[in-house]
C-alpha cells in the first residue's frame, strides 16, 4: 500500500503535468484538493485549486482559497497579487482573462 508521501508526491506530478498544459479544469480541481487533504499546508497546492476555480467560475471558492494560503503564509505573493487581481476584477470577469 502507498503512504501518504507517495500518493502525495504522485498527485503533485500530475497537478504539475495538467498546470503546465494549461489544464485547469475539473479534473484538476479534484487532484489539487486531493493534495491538499493529504497535505493541508501545501501553498501550491492551494494556489493551483484557486486558479481551478477561478477558471471554472467559482468566484468565491477561489477567493476563500487564496485567504486560507494567506492565513497559513502571508507572504505568498502568488496568493497575494491573484486576490488582489481577483477582487480588483470580480465584477469584469469574464472567464479567461483573469489570473
Amino acid at each position: 500500500m502507498a503512504s501518504r508521501a507517495d500518493k502525495s508526491s504522485k498527485l503533485i506530478d500530475k497537478a504539475t503535468v495538467l498546470a503546465k498544459s494549461g489544464n485547469w479544469g475539473e479534473e484538476a480541481r479534484k487532484i489539487n484538493s486531493s493534495i491538499i487533504e493529504l497535505d493541508p499546508k501545501n501553498a501550491d497546492a492551494h494556489t493551483r485549486l484557486a486558479r481551478c476555480h477561478v477558471l471554472l467560475g467559482n468566484l468565491d471558492s477561489a477567493e476563500q482559497v487564496y485567504e486560507k494560503v494567506l492565513k497559513i503564509y502571508p507572504e505568498n505573493l502568488v496568493a497575494k497579487n491573484n486576490l488582489s487581481k481577483l477582487k480588483k476584477n470580480r465584477p469584469l470577469f469574464t472567464g479567461d482573462k483573469l489570473l
